[in-house]
């Protein structure tokens, strides 16, 4: 599994009341940092990151659990504007 199925799982699972999903995830450093791209309701992932933190420890089989760093992803409203000036040309 990659890094981007466990969070999905691990946030599916403990916290579903979120309603985001997870569509990608940029890993840097050799996995010691990722960056998690998600849609849903923008959300602020301060308070639980510690615990999807720990739970991906668990999950995952490495010696080191990355950072974790949630960005919302806006490429689908960005779509939906773009058509919708090109609709009004």
């Amino acid at each position: 599994m990659t890094v981007r199925q466990f969070v999905a799982e691990i946030i599916r699972d403990m916290f579903p009341e979120l309603g985001v999903t997870i569509v990608d995830a940029k890993a840097g450093g050799g996995l010691q940092f990722v960056r998690i791209f998600y849609q849903g309701t923008p959300q602020d992932f301060g308070k639980i990151k510690r615990k999807i933190r720990y739970e991906l420890a668990h999950r995952m089989n490495q010696k080191y659990v990355p950072e974790l760093d949630f960005v919302y992803d806006d490429t689908l409203e960005s779509g939906d504007r773009i058509e919708n000036l090109l609709k009004n040309i």
